[in-house]
């Protein structure tokens, strides 16, 4: 009952604060759009299985990792390549990247490595029309639209997709709630852009109902 009585006393500030909250998320949303993420990375299963190949598609997808994220992510990558998969799907050349969308999805990840587990130097390339061809090499293994195939997928879930904080001492509370955006370079702060949460919280102060706040609320996890 105090948090609403503040709120209700204090509505420009709260306005104030949505407000601000909401043309951050419009920046965001125009940032992102045209910065698209590519969150499926097709590599080599050499490649994959190396802390390089996942940095380079965590970078892609706009999700960094910290190298101790991608040594973890290399070490389940290099076990689960001994093991068979628990499931598999088979798909053709042209319905490969619709496939591994919907897989990614399904799974909650944030970022996919498709590698071809029959040619583990190669780095699979799906072909769009029939009758195209990508350069030859020993290191490219072309999928035509037409031929089935079973790829190894790697669904990468490094950060969660919200955050709920709630914090206090004697006669206060603290309260906040964020949602997952992928935040740009930002100099000293996040030099090289990072995953971040941005959100809102309420400060409540029982025995000084004054000094109860509301604001936002930016955390980057490093």
């Amino acid at each position: 009952m105090m948090a609403i009585k503040w709120v209700m006393a204090n509505k420009k500030t709260v306005f104030g604060v949505l407000s601000a909250l909401l043309i951050l998320l419009v920046l965001y949303s125009t940032w992102a759009r045209f910065h698209p993420a590519q969150v499926v990375t097709f590599e080599s299963q050499q490649q994959a299985s190396t802390p390089t190949g996942v940095q380079q598609a965590a970078a892609s997808a706009q999700v960094p990792f910290s190298a101790s994220q991608a040594e973890r992510v290399v070490l389940s990558i290099q076990a689960s390549a001994k093991e068979p998969p628990v499931t598999s799907v088979t798909t053709t050349g042209a319905k490969v990247k619709e496939t591994v969308a919907a897989e990614l999805k399904k799974s909650g990840g944030q970022v996919a490595i498709v590698t071809d587990p029959a040619h583990p130097a190669a780095t699979p390339v799906v072909t769009s029309t029939p009758g195209t061809t990508a350069p030859a090499s020993a290191s490219i293994v072309v999928i035509p639209p037409t031929t089935t195939v079973t790829l190894n997928q790697y669904n990468i879930k490094a950060y969660p997709d919200r955050l709920i904080q709630v914090g206090g001492s004697y006669q206060e509370v603290f309260v906040a709630y964020s949602w997952r955006v992928s935040v740009p370079k930002i100099p000293l702060l996040a030099p090289h852009g990072a995953v971040g949460y941005l959100g809102t919280y309420a400060h409540t102060n029982f025995d000084e109902p004054a000094n109860s706040r509301v604001g936002i609320l930016l955390t980057i996890p490093q």
